[in-house]
């Protein structure tokens, strides 16, 4: 038809291509292709009362054998969902902020065979979580910043071992952290030089075997930097000043 439906979100698992798309009649929603027209299908209609008129799958996930997301549903609000490209295998992993909101999670990223991810409870504020695909197995990793005000995680990124994110601390400064799951170590990344300590991260990734993070100060410049040890301690280096 003439309408633009996407597609949006791909994602690949094994031979299959995850997706988000509307055709018109069920909204945006989940949808899963082998390559073939008859392999093409919807894998679950999340959100089939057509008001505001989709569940809008978003940060689609590859863990394993299936797909996390995030999605809109009108008895729990936005929470993370998983599929295996089934009807039956496309469900709520948990209602992790009970009520018609949700937890809004952000930021889904694997780690071995577990996803990490930014979510909200009313108690803990906004922190990291982590899941296996199952509600017992989908729980908070650490309460970074004690109380309702969270420590606010996000631009999670691997290096296929450990976790790396921003997320401030108790004194309100976004630093950089150091999640390792195989020990269940937390450590905070310490800026040398005094003038980028309260500077905000702009973002976070893992490039030639390295993490990078790029810092913005309050005059709007970007700052490079790397992730490293150093004499025992993690440090943020900055490396270049644009």
């Amino acid at each position: 038809g003439p309408g633009n439906s996407g597609p949006h979100n791909l994602t690949v698992l094994g031979d299959q291509l995850f997706f988000t798309c509307d055709d018109g009649i069920h909204g945006e929603e989940l949808w899963v292709t082998d390559g073939t027209p008859e392999g093409t299908v919807l894998a679950a209609d999340i959100y089939p009362i057509r008001l505001n008129p989709s569940s809008s799958p978003r940060d689609l996930t590859a863990v394993g054998e299936r797909v996390f997301f995030a999605v809109y549903h009108q008895r729990w609000g936005k929470e993370l969902w998983i599929s295996d490209g089934t009807f039956e295998g496309t469900h709520l992993v948990r209602d992790i902020a009970p009520g018609p909101v949700g937890s809004s999670p952000s930021s889904l990223t694997a780690v071995g065979s577990q996803l990490y991810f930014s979510a909200y409870t009313d108690t803990h504020g906004r922190e990291l979580w982590v899941s296996d695909g199952t509600a017992n197995g989908t729980r908070l990793v650490r309460d970074l910043r004690a109380g309702p005000e969270g420590s606010a995680p996000r631009h999670l990124c691997t290096d296929g071992e450990a976790l790396f994110f921003a997320a401030r601390d108790d004194a309100g400064n976004e630093r950089i952290w150091r999640y390792t799951p195989s020990d269940a170590s937390m450590v905070a990344a310490r800026t040398p030089e005094p003038e980028y300590a309260a500077a905000p991260i702009g973002g976070i990734f893992y490039l030639f075997e390295k993490i990078y993070a790029y810092l913005v100060d309050e005059d709007g410049d970007a700052h490079l930097g790397r992730v490293a040890e150093k004499q025992g301690e993690l440090e943020l280096v900055i490396e270049h000043n644009s």
